[in-house]
């Protein structure tokens, strides 16, 4: 590392994608929506892998693309990773699509 502090892996954030928003704006708190929709995430940190949860889940999966929501509300939590970086903090939305 430079200097002596590990850098940090910076936040995940939320994209929704749907008619009423393109994917142009984030959502770092969710929404409601009108369906259908899906959400992707970024992170700044160039070479972070991206995890999530979605409400019920007991392991993490490996982000690969965007998601599709269901209708109804879905939680996501989200974390980044990059290798020689501490791992960011978890990030929590909820997205309500009707």
């Amino acid at each position: 590392w430079q200097g002596t502090e590990q850098p940090q892996t910076e936040l995940p954030v939320f994209v929704p994608i749907c008619e009423e928003s393109p994917g142009r704006e984030a959502a770092p708190e969710g929404g409601t929506f009108k369906g259908p929709i899906i959400v992707q995430f970024y992170c700044g940190t160039q070479g972070a892998s991206m995890a999530y949860q979605l409400a019920g889940d007991e392991h993490w999966r490996l982000y690969t693309g965007p998601i599709p929501l269901p209708k109804g509300e879905t939680t996501i939590r989200a974390k980044a990773i990059r290798i020689g970086y501490k791992e960011s903090e978890e990030v929590e939305a909820s997205f309500v699509v009707t």
